[in-house]
């Protein structure tokens, strides 16, 4: 009788170190799957936040945020642009000569650069106020705007990025407010030229058409088909000028030169010579 006890004490402890084993198994494979989940998701949400060009594009984004760093950045990473740039009359003076300097030494400074969607060479177009680049590849223009931040912080010349969804309120360049300057410098002349011609001009914000609201029929709150108001005005935001001028092929490595090509030189025929001349050329052949 004490060993059919004692059997029944034996079974009853295996029977329950059994279950805590089980148990324990069933934590670790429960610990383990929500550590691997946990995994999963941690590196999913890398790979999503290291993808090649939104890395290249906050790179080149912080790069640029770090010039407004400190006091008095501007006269340090704008020290490369001339003075003339800032004056709308000095400036036009300039560019109205064809192979002015102003233009051929911003086209001299050139970056190389390797991104996510290909090599690009850019340069500032000083006439047409924008980056001019090549490449072999489409280059979309978030990826252009980023080399073109580099550009301006390695060449010195911050002011030429006019990007206002990058730089905006106190970052915003001085050469946005020039531009509209000039816009309304350019709308006043040609108002004042259509009145000597006695031509009226017509205002589309004055003028006889009507300025239609926009209207939207997606269901509002569950009930179908109400109509709601909105306001599709949105602010505009400057954007910087890229100019694509092709492939690596048609760039031009050689710069052309300025200068008048020299008389050809004459021949020995064509060269008068008198007679002591010639004696003298005699005697020493001779010689």
């Amino acid at each position: 009788m004490f060993c059919s006890y004692l059997a029944t004490k034996t079974r009853i402890a295996l029977d329950a170190t059994t279950s805590l084993i089980n148990m324990g198994f069933q934590l670790l494979s429960f610990g383990r799957s929500w550590i691997m989940g946990y995994n999963t998701k941690q590196i999913k949400e890398s790979v999503v936040q290291l993808h090649p060009e939104t890395a290249y594009i906050e790179k080149q984004k912080s790069r640029l945020m770090a010039t407004f760093l400190g006091e008095d950045t501007g006269s340090v990473y704008n020290a490369s642009i001339d003075p003339r740039f800032y004056s709308i009359e000095m400036y036009d003076s300039v560019v109205q000569d064809a192979n002015n300097e102003l233009e051929a030494s911003w086209k001299r400074r050139i970056l190389i650069e390797s991104t996510p969607r290909g090599s690009v060479m850019m340069y500032y177009d000083a006439f047409k106020q924008g980056f001019a680049y090549y490449s072999d590849q489409y280059i979309p223009y978030a990826v252009v705007n980023a080399v073109a931040m580099k550009y301006v912080v390695v060449y010195r010349c911050r002011d030429f990025f006019l990007d206002e969804t990058i730089l905006f309120d106190e970052k915003r360049s001085p050469f946005l407010d020039l531009q509209k300057e000039q816009e309304r410098a350019e709308k006043d002349k040609k108002m004042v030229a259509n009145k000597e011609k006695g031509l009226a001009s017509i205002d589309v914000q004055k003028g006889p058409f009507a300025k239609l609201k926009h209207y939207s029929t997606n269901p509002v709150d569950g009930i179908k088909g109400d109509i709601v108001k909105v306001d599709t005005d949105t602010k505009e935001y400057a954007k910087n000028r890229v100019i694509h001028l092709g492939k690596w092929t048609n760039m031009k490595i050689l710069a052309t030169s300025s200068f008048k090509k020299s008389a050809p030189l004459k021949k020995l025929s064509e060269i008068p010579l008198n007679f002591k001349d010639y004696m003298a050329m005699k005697m020493q052949l001779k010689s």
